[in-house]
């Protein structure tokens, strides 16, 4: 009876040590100030529970470790400061071409095998993060990778954990949209995520339109002090070396294309644009003003160009033999005017020939026998 009664005893103080291992390797792991590393070094009453709190410390992660205590931090004077190289790394430009952070910016912070640590939070107006143990933390104008960086470095100095591993995602961009004004079809702004081409975002709002020009300027959000100016051809096909990198919050303004004016003795005489990019000749613009009236002197033809300064020139233009394939089509720029002018001899014969018509007809309705 004795000797079941002592295994009885041995079985119950089996199960009372095993269940003090298992609360103190749980009170390690969420990192409780009564059973953090700083004391865990206290003498207990018995050898057996100094046994089991050892156990227990070998079973937790090594990645978890207790905040230092000032001896500690003492004793290891020369450590490296990594979040000072992080921040060095930054000052360099790492990673420059990336989407920077920004204000109203939305981020997902998970730190792995410590998820106590994640967090879920908008950059506030300053620029700043406020994440549990290390406190603020600026981020605004570095890239995500740039950011995880530093904050694994102050986990690191902070001696919260021995090796950390950040993961940072950009839930929603602040200014996300890139923007596309001037002469598209559907100007506006588009949501486009990440890292898209020039070519890209006129294709989302649905191409350029009949009126665009050829220069393009391309406001950078990381960079909108120095904004970006391109010259398009006059097909996109030809222009692959102008399909440049667009990032969210970016703003691209295309231009109007220029306009020619056709003036005097034409059927529609006003302004026209130069469409698509393509240039334009006399000829052509003398088509798109529905072409000359009888009386036009299309041999004293003529076009006024101004300057860069304002002075304007005449420019003599023979439509004449041009119209016969005789001459070459003069080639017309932005502004131009090109002048038809009313031919007095015409005028004088066609006003002739309808007095003669009108008196004709005339005697015809008065007398309408012989």
């Amino acid at each position: 009876m004795r000797v079941c009664a002592n295994n009885q005893d041995r079985s119950r103080t089996r199960a009372f040590w095993r269940e003090t291992s298992f609360v103190v390797s749980a009170a390690l792991a969420l990192q409780l100030p009564c059973f953090s590393q700083a004391n865990s070094s206290v003498a207990t009453p018995s050898a057996s529970l100094t046994q089991s709190q050892s156990n227990a410390q070998q079973a937790v992660p090594d990645k978890i470790v207790a905040a230092p205590s000032a001896t500690a931090t003492t004793a290891n004077p020369t450590s490296t400061d990594a979040s000072t190289q992080a921040a060095a790394a930054i000052a360099t430009g790492a990673d420059a071409a990336g989407t920077k952070l920004d204000i109203g910016d939305l981020v997902s912070i998970k730190v792995y095998g410590a998820p106590e640590l994640s967090d879920e939070e908008r950059i506030n107006n300053t620029g700043d993060l406020y994440l549990a143990l290390i406190g603020t933390v600026h981020i605004k104008g570095l890239t995500p990778e740039e950011a995880q960086s530093l904050i694994e470095g102050k986990l690191k100095d902070g001696g919260f954990l021995r090796d950390p591993h950040v993961t940072l995602f950009v839930k929603e961009y602040a200014t996300a949209g890139i923007s596309i004004m001037g002469e598209v079809v559907k100007p506006g702004t588009y949501p486009l995520i990440g890292e898209h081409r020039l070519f890209d975002v006129i294709s989302a709002a649905g191409g350029l339109s009949p009126r665009a020009g050829n220069d393009v300027t391309i406001n950078h959000r990381a960079d909108p002090q120095h904004p970006e100016r391109l010259h398009l051809e006059g097909d996109l096909a030809h222009s692959a070396s102008v399909n440049v990198a667009i990032s969210p919050g970016d703003i691209i303004f295309i231009s109007k294309a220029g306009v020619v004016y056709v003036v005097g003795d034409v059927h529609s005489p006003g302004g026209y644009v130069i469409e698509q990019n393509h240039g334009i000749t006399a000829m052509q613009a003398l088509a798109m003003a529905q072409g000359n009236n009888p009386t036009a002197s299309l041999k004293h033809a003529r076009v006024v160009r101004r300057d860069s300064s304002g002075v304007a020139t005449e420019i003599p233009v023979d439509l004449e033999k041009i119209e016969r394939a005789k001459a070459p089509d003069m080639a017309l720029q932005s502004d131009d005017v090109l002048f038809i002018p009313t031919s007095a001899g015409k005028t004088a014969f066609h006003r002739t020939a309808d007095s003669i018509l009108n008196a004709a007809i005339g005697m015809a309705i008065t007398h309408p026998y012989p």
